[in-house]
């Protein structure tokens, strides 16, 4: 009962959305990323030329020219229209600098046998605005999940990712990082999502 009266005071509870994302890359300058959700897909192609974010479910694709590396792409792709992916502390060129940046607390916690089926050890970290713990393979060296809780965020809502299916090194077919479709849909511009949308060109 008592919860009930916090969630009504409040307005609400934190809620999950879960998301499926199958990310490729190709340093320094090639990115897809093609997610299913619990809502409408999405796909992010960047070629190092362009960068474009389609809608499959809306068929509108939206295109602008991009930086020479996946780092400068990611920083603008999230400051022209809020686009981030959860996976990006482990896309970035240098995981560990990103991560390092204000560090304020950092141990190993253990060792766990049931994440990523594989042995990894668990690592904590913490700066000014969040606190994040990670398994990491203790052979391969690969993050497997990643758990952060953002001390301003109401509720102290979790969010998980979870990285499987490592493929290092991997031969990619031609047109990998570019899509038919997408080459076929309505433009749109770039924009922030608190700003109204416009209309198809």
């Amino acid at each position: 009962q008592d919860f009930y009266k916090q969630l009504s005071y409040d307005g609400g509870a934190p809620l999950a959305y879960t998301t499926l994302s199958e990310v490729t890359l190709q340093r320094p300058d090639k990115l897809r990323v093609l997610t299913e959700a619990d809502g409408p897909p999405s796909e992010f192609y960047y070629d190092g030329k362009t960068i474009q974010a389609y809608s499959p479910w809306a068929h509108l694709v939206a295109v602008a020219d991009a930086p020479p590396t996946i780092d400068t792409t990611l920083k603008l792709a999230f400051d022209m229209a809020g686009i981030y992916f959860p996976s990006t502390d482990v896309i970035v060129a240098e995981p560990y600098q990103d991560l390092a940046d204000g560090l304020r607390l950092a141990f190993v916690m253990g060792q766990s046998h049931v994440v990523g089926g594989t042995l990894t050890d668990m690592v904590v970290i913490a700066n000014e605005t969040l606190q994040m713990q990670i398994w990491i393979g203790a052979e391969d060296h690969l993050p497997r999940r990643l758990r952060a809780t953002f001390f301003a965020e109401a509720g102290g809502f979790r969010h998980d990712l979870e990285l499987s299916d490592w493929q290092v090194d991997p031969v990619l077919p031609a047109g990998t990082f570019a899509s038919e479709r997408a080459a076929k849909a309505p433009r749109i511009t770039f924009a922030h999502p608190a700003r109204p949308p416009q209309s198809p060109q």
